[in-house]
């Protein structure tokens, strides 16, 4: 078993760790955990601008899972917190020609934010990205009005790259959409 500080890589389950954490494939048995994640309809299209139905709900969420994989090779993970339930959801996809990394859907479990564990999360995603995928650089969208996800992906060397504004509808809110970017060589705030 390869250790990479802080990271240990274990090839057979396509498990990374990283302290007690591990980032693994999302697999259907992981959906009871995610259910009721975004419980009110503005935090669900926060998270992911209403692509999957709300409330969230397994056969959609798979098939459109399935729809993103097929279309631009998203694949989704979850994050395992130390006590082994299952604590964050992410996809990511790689630009076979670019190189570039595109992550999406990004959440961690309400009951247990506040603590690192997104940012944990997102260490071990960049970590894959960077170091299995060869991604030269790797982006994200979020909405400004989403100021706790901002300053997380700032604090990992996420830089603004473009402000899309009035992007998304929200019954009577206008969201922009922020475009981020992070290469490997930017360190964490």
């Amino acid at each position: 078993m390869a250790i990479r500080s802080p990271l240990q890589i274990r090839d057979a389950h396509r498990r990374i760790q990283v302290n007690s954490m591990t980032i693994r494939p999302y697999e259907p048995s992981d959906f009871d955990a995610m259910r009721d994640w975004l419980p009110d309809a503005r935090a669900h299209a926060m998270w992911c601008a209403n692509r999957f139905a709300h409330p969230l709900e397994q056969d959609n969420f798979e098939a459109v899972l399935r729809e993103n994989a097929a279309r631009s090779g998203d694949a989704p993970f979850v994050a395992v917190a130390d006590d082994g339930r299952v604590c964050g959801f992410f996809c990511y996809a790689l630009n076979p020609d670019t190189r570039v990394g595109l992550l999406k859907f990004v959440v961690v479990d309400p009951a247990r934010r506040g603590i690192g564990l997104g940012r944990a999360m997102l260490k071990l995603a960049l970590e894959h990205a960077f170091n299995d995928t060869g991604a030269r650089s790797v982006r994200l969208n979020v909405f400004p009005e989403n100021l706790p996800a901002l300053r997380c992906y700032e604090a990992l060397g996420f830089t603004i790259e473009r402000i899309d504004p009035g992007a998304f509808r929200f019954g009577d809110e206008a969201w922009s959409r922020c475009g981020m970017r992070r290469y490997p060589e930017a360190a964490d705030r």
